[in-house]
């Protein structure tokens, strides 16, 4: 194997046969067989030669058994067109530069829920007579990347449909988040104008400083929060408007790394309580 020459191997070999077939290159089998991620040797008419115990997990070849070694079988008509693809490459080998194509595959290897799995097919240098394929379960990635799109998707909904201003900034001051409400709030109507105002620019007097102390405090809703306190901020035209501020620091690994703020505007309440006396 070291030499570019692949031993045509059963997917199932005995370790005294192995020892035989490969001598001195024993080792590599050792190496393969310990890897967490499926490795393929496949020959150039696109049958399996040799496929480790990761391989054999991954493509539930035990449980669907499989007697069958052609790649278009092991893969599953799910993956045709991968296996398509395959076909292209080596019919177009001449032609192109890459060495390689990856794609993502899913693999039904008769559990609950089909495997994804990251396929990268390497073709060496040196053209032999077979190739290899990598396989990755990325399963467990994909669901979590998953569960994370559609936490960020409810998140970014309940900012959007806040009737609260709400706005974030990174800890030099840029704005870095903020929904309609905000912009009403203060009078802005065109996002890109806005994103450019500093968060020292929402409140008089450098009051901005002032708030970053209270939310390091202990004092004000404990370290990092600061909550249900009354000020103002200021409109685009340059008056003030009185609303009700929670907000807080958000940290990365104990840094800190954002601030943000909700804003309740108060006019109305406070036009509510001046009608009434």
């Amino acid at each position: 194997m070291l030499n570019g020459d692949v031993h045509t191997l059963p997917l199932h070999r005995s370790l005294p046969e192995l020892s035989r077939e490969l001598g001195s290159h024993l080792f590599l089998y050792h190496i393969l067989e310990g890897t967490p991620n499926g490795v393929l040797v496949i020959g150039l008419d696109h049958r399996v030669m040799y496929a480790n115990d990761a391989a054999h997990r991954l493509l539930g070849i035990k449980s669907r058994n499989i007697s069958d070694p052609s790649l278009a079988v092991l893969l599953g008509g799910e993956n045709h067109w991968f296996f398509y693809q395959i076909g292209q490459f080596f019919d177009n080998i001449n032609e192109i530069w890459e060495s390689r194509i990856r794609h993502e595959i899913e693999i039904d290897a008769g559990e609950e829920e089909p495997k994804i799995v990251d396929a990268v097919l390497v073709y060496p240098p040196s053209a032999p007579d077979y190739y290899l394929l990598y396989l990755n379960d990325i399963t467990t990635m994909k669901r979590l990347e998953g569960q994370l799109r559609r936490r960020n998707a409810f998140f970014n909904k309940l900012i959007t449909a806040s009737v609260d201003g709400i706005i974030a900034s990174d800890m030099e001051g840029n704005l870095i988040l903020f929904n309609d409400a905000a912009l009403n709030l203060l009078g802005y109507t065109d996002r890109q104008e806005f994103s450019t105002v500093r968060v020292t620019d929402l409140y008089n007097d450098n009051f901005a400083y002032t708030i970053i102390r209270r939310m390091r405090s202990d004092d004000f809703g404990g370290e990092g929060k600061l909550l249900h306190q009354e000020l103002n901020v200021r409109h685009k035209e340059g008056y003030d408007i009185p609303v009700m501020f929670s907000g807080g620091i958000i940290y990365d690994h104990d840094q800190e790394f954002a601030t943000f703020g909700i804003f309740t505007d108060l006019r109305a309440m406070q036009q509510i309580e001046e009608d009434l006396e």
